[in-house]
């Protein structure tokens, strides 16, 4: 699908989170361009959000703590959990990230940091960046304050 979008990764700087789902991404987006040698970022402020102590709790173990994103969007993305970080904590590397890039971009990364990257660059308050969905399915470009999706599933034979 980002083929069909793109002829070569050679115009595109890639930025990948030192996470290993990432990278497995990565890997397969290099083979679909049959691309051996690529430079690659590996890029720390793309990884995604540390959830601290919370980290692997459920969201009704967060909800009798009173952490609820659809109740309260804009307390969740304060919220930073024991020894964590909040989205507005990460909300700063991922700018400090994106005003770094000096053109077009392949980021592979998580779906927090995918939340904070659109609300960044789409202008979104804080109160919708938690609730933004992350299709599995789904890829975007993110270009002049606007988003464009495409469907990275196969098609149906």
């Amino acid at each position: 699908a980002l083929r069909a979008q793109h002829a070569s990764l050679d115009h595109l700087a890639i930025h990948v989170s030192p996470l290993k789902r990432p990278r497995q991404t990565l890997a397969h987006i290099l083979d679909a361009f049959g691309a051996q040698q690529v430079e690659t970022n590996v890029e720390n402020r793309l990884i995604e959000l540390n959830f601290g102590e919370a980290e692997g709790k459920t969201w009704p173990e967060l909800n009798k703590l009173g952490i609820d994103p659809e109740a309260d969007p804009e307390g969740y993305h304060a919220w930073r959990p024991e020894s964590g970080e909040s989205y507005a904590d990460a909300t700063e590397r991922v700018r400090a990230w994106l005003d770094s890039l000096s053109g077009p971009t392949l980021a592979v990364a998580h779906g927090g940091i995918s939340r904070i990257l659109r609300g960044l660059v789409l202008g979104l308050a804080v109160r919708e960046i938690p609730l933004l969905r992350n299709p599995q399915w789904k890829f975007y470009r993110l270009k002049e304050g606007g988003i464009e999706w495409f469907d990275a599933r196969k098609p149906k034979a």
